[in-house]
């Protein structure tokens, strides 16, 4: 691996406009129709996991704003995705959020039937249709849709630009990590009485953790939260992409409760440690120098170990935080072995 690959790379220096948001922006329906036409409807948007739809014929069904979209398994592999309208008389095909469909989709209305691709091949009555048989001829509405990461994205402009160029630097960020391999082993859904961008306004700045998550002073070590993490502004790494994405990068911390009263590793810090060959006791009364030690450990023994992603992961990844905000509402951390991540969309009744 080379050296360039080891280090952390920066994004492209921004500059900030300055102004202020008015609140208006959180609370006015009027803005939120614009949001909707003029957002919403021209960006990627993350809406599955490729490992919930693992088989053909698999399918999952996901509200955003006023609409509900369709996301299929083809036979050959591929995903699609539909809006979730039958092209009759406008019925949802589908009522739950994911099943599978063995041939067709069948509309509970009129009994139209459409196969996983989208086609019309049934229709009662089909030979008396005025403008002839709609079967073969009509299809369900398709989105543009395209996989990454093991994620499933939809666009629903169809002059959409690709998702490659739409999420810039954080392409090649997880390209190198392996994500399409990893599963999802908990989720959790809410609807909260607030506008979608509170959510994300929260997750994008680290400001609030040493009061919220610690009950922090002014003077709290913020190397110390419990979240393993250095929230500290002055020494987070933040970059901007000029696709209006955001990283922060924060180091790894020594935590609350790794240490007792005489400076002894405490667990989980001391597991980890001697997981990776490490003595948690060559560190006692300095818990924050494991996060160096942990770095050179599993740069040496991850490969031999089945951890093959790790020649092309840089350092801080062994250890810090990567919190990433892709534009317009997810926001995901990512760590060398595994993510979390944190998704906002506005409910169907505000939109």
């Amino acid at each position: 691996m080379s050296e360039q690959l080891r280090n952390l790379d920066r994004w492209p220096e921004q500059e900030t406009r300055g102004h202020r948001i008015p609140g208006s922006r959180y609370t006015a329906k009027e803005f939120m129709n614009q949001e909707w036409e003029g957002m919403w409807t021209k960006v990627w948007l993350l809406l599955g996991r490729e490992a919930e739809l693992p088989n053909p014929g698999d399918w999952q069904m996901e509200e955003v704003g006023p609409e509900e979209i369709l996301m299929v398994r083809q036979k050959d592999g591929s995903v699609k995705a539909f809006y979730n309208v039958c092209q009759h008389r406008g019925n949802p095909l589908v009522s739950e959020s994911k099943g599978t469909v063995l041939r067709r989709f069948v509309c509970k209305y009129h009994s139209w039937a459409f196969t996983p691709d989208g086609t019309l091949n049934f229709a009662p009555d089909k030979e008396d249709f005025p403008e002839g048989n709609p079967c073969g001829k009509v299809r369900l509405q398709e989105l543009s849709c395209e996989t990454f990461a093991g994620f499933i994205f939809v666009n629903m402009d169809p002059h959409c630009q690709s998702l490659q160029s739409y999420l810039g630097p954080i392409w090649d960020d997880w390209a190198a990590r392996d994500i399409h391999t990893w599963r999802r082993t908990m989720a959790n859904t809410m609807w909260l009485p607030c506008n979608w961008k509170i959510v994300l306004d929260n997750f994008n700045e680290s400001y609030h953790v040493p009061t919220v998550h610690q009950g922090a002073t002014p003077d709290t070590d913020r190397k110390a939260i419990r979240g393993h993490i250095d929230t500290y502004f002055k020494e987070t790494q933040f970059d901007l992409s000029d696709e209006g994405h955001n990283r922060m990068v924060m180091k790894g911390g020594f935590s609350v409760g790794s240490t007792d009263a005489e400076g002894n590793i405490l667990e989980p810090l001391a597991s980890q440690l001697r997981y990776w060959e490490i003595d948690p006791e060559a560190f006692k009364g300095r818990p924050e120098a494991t996060r160096e030690a942990l770095q050179q450990a599993k740069r040496r023994l991850g490969p031999e170990r089945g951890y093959t992603h790790y020649d092309r992961i840089p350092d801080e990844q062994f250890t810090d935080a990567f919190h990433y905000t892709l534009f317009p509402n997810f926001a995901v951390s990512v760590w060398s072995d595994g993510f979390h991540f944190l998704r906002a969309r506005p409910h169907r009744s505000y939109s």
